[in-house]
């Protein structure tokens, strides 16, 4: 889902795009697989600001299957490229900036890292158990729920590094198939079946058991946690660029861009900054504050743009006339006075005259 459409995905091997408000149909992309495969289905989708990659099954009717992640443009529907085979069914899909994570069936049962403009395959985790049934992030963290089997008798979450994609422990026993993992800024939470199945919470860094609710009665298909609103924060300096400023007293340097949880943050740029041999002294916000430090209430992406000068030094040159004195002077074609006099004048070249001839 995005500000204006709903996108959705299913049996019919295709991803159709809604209008929000209506409800009404906008378009679809093709047959997940391609117009030749005999049967597809989608079961994942994640959209992002330009695109929408999906995942599933593709069987094409010789008892083999191609299942690769599907990355679509989001307004003209096209498909713009996909990965090689994931080797069983995709079942979840998640994205940050820069790269997706894929996770499906018995066959693989690992979480797949890729390139997000590429799509090339970067890494995996080891071995989840049987199948993934989903998968979330924060931060530095995967968290991923399914079904364990073989050498993982109970069910539980597993917790990994996202960039190293290194194991880094799992969850108490959830007691059944864990269908479906939130997490938010403390706390895991899991749902799943058989029934009667519970809503389980998990502390995050420790992943022990902290409480359940009541039988959900069902099995557990979707859990949703909302965390913090996160917001961009962008702080660009002009016409220079490094330069070192503080949020909250944490040292940053510009050009900076970050997701920021919403709040206050105090932002303070130097009054003045040497860079590259040059002295640049703070001018202005470019939305008019005229202070180098600021408050800013977060509530929406926001742009920032601290303004300098450069500081050019100056030097005092004193014109005198021999043997006669009250000579006109000129710096750079304009009159200055009568000598003897002085200048302040700025670094660099400038044409001091006297004129040739004058009458006593």
């Amino acid at each position: 889902m995005d500000e204006n459409y709903i996108y959705v995905g299913g049996n019919c091997g295709r991803i159709r795009k809604y209008d929000k408000n209506t409800l009404d149909f906008v378009g679809e992309t093709g047959v997940y697989g391609g117009e030749n495969v005999t049967s597809s289905w989608i079961n994942s989708i994640f959209v992002d600001e330009n695109y929408i990659y999906a995942g599933g099954n593709q069987y094409w009717g010789d008892s083999t299957y191609h299942n690769p992640l599907c990355k679509y443009d989001k307004n003209t529907m096209m498909l713009i490229g996909e990965t090689g085979d994931y080797g069983d069914g995709i079942t979840s899909i998640t994205v940050d900036e820069r790269h997706i994570y894929v996770g499906g069936g018995a066959i693989i049962s690992r979480v797949r890292k890729y390139d997000k403009e590429t799509l090339a395959f970067i890494g995996e985790t080891q071995r989840y158990g049987s199948a993934i049934e989903s998968i979330t992030l924060d931060e530095k963290y995967l968290y991923v729920g399914g079904l364990h089997g073989g050498e993982f008798p109970t069910q539980r979450a597993h917790k990994y590094d996202k960039e190293t994609l290194a194991f880094i422990g799992w969850t108490d026993d959830y007691v059944g198939i864990i269908h479906s993992i939130a997490v938010d800024d403390r706390y895991i939470y899991l749902g799943g079946g058989p029934p009667p199945t519970r809503l389980r919470k998990y502390d995050k860094e420790t992943l022990t058991f902290v409480s359940e609710a009541g039988s959900y009665g069902g099995e557990i298909r979707s859990v949703f946690a909302p965390g913090p609103v996160v917001i961009k924060l962008e702080v660009n300096s002009s016409p220079i660029t490094g330069v070192s400023f503080a949020i909250d007293g944490l040292s940053f340097v510009t050009p900076f861009s970050s997701s920021m949880d919403e709040g206050t943050y105090t932002i303070t740029m130097p009054q003045t900054i040497a860079i590259g041999g040059v002295n640049y002294e703070f001018v202005n916000w470019a939305d008019g504050v005229t202070t180098p430090s600021r408050m800013i209430n977060l509530i929406a992406d926001m742009s920032l743009t601290a303004n300098y000068k450069a500081v050019v030094p100056t030097h005092t040159v004193t014109m005198r006339a021999s043997p006669e004195v009250g000579v006109p002077a000129t710096v750079d074609g304009k009159v200055i006075g009568k000598t003897p006099v002085y200048v302040e004048v700025v670094e660099g070249d400038h044409v001091f005259s006297v004129p040739s001839e004058v009458e006593v």
